[in-house]
């Protein structure tokens, strides 16, 4: 997981640096950001699949996350601006790669899906909030 996170900072990076940045890239770059964190949530998910309670939270982890990129997405193709939120994708990368390589303490990766659950929810509606007052000034 951190490997792919690094290396997804790199192309886009390198398509800057090479002047090769396309509409379609950065569309087809955020639709792979999201099957990466999908599968990877997924794969936890099966994981746990005889504990309810956890395949109820990965479930809500997974869809705050992707409210949160669709929030942008769709604010964005709406001609508004969405910046910010305090718990964008790269907070969500850190705090799950924490609760996975801290595994075999504590339950720290069901601490970490919880606050990645709270946290993206939290920035969801920030976000929803910011877009509301953006159009509302324009």
């Amino acid at each position: 997981m951190l490997v792919a996170g690094f290396f997804d900072i790199l192309d886009g990076a390198l398509a800057r640096h090479t002047g090769r940045v396309t509409p379609f890239g950065g569309v087809l770059d955020s639709t792979l950001d999201r099957l990466a964190d999908a599968a990877l949530l997924v794969a936890i998910l099966v994981f746990f699949e005889d504990t309810p309670w956890i395949v109820l939270l990965v479930f809500l982890t997974l869809v705050a996350s992707l409210l949160v990129s669709y929030i942008r997405a769709r604010a964005e193709a709406a001609g508004l601006e969405c910046q910010g939120g305090i718990f964008t994708r790269s907070e969500r990368i850190i705090v799950l790669a924490l609760g996975l390589l801290l595994s075999n303490l504590t339950n720290a990766l069901v601490i970490a899906l919880a606050i990645i659950a709270a946290f993206s929810f939290f920035t969801a509606g920030q976000r929803l909030f910011s877009v509301w007052r953006h159009q509302k000034s324009k």
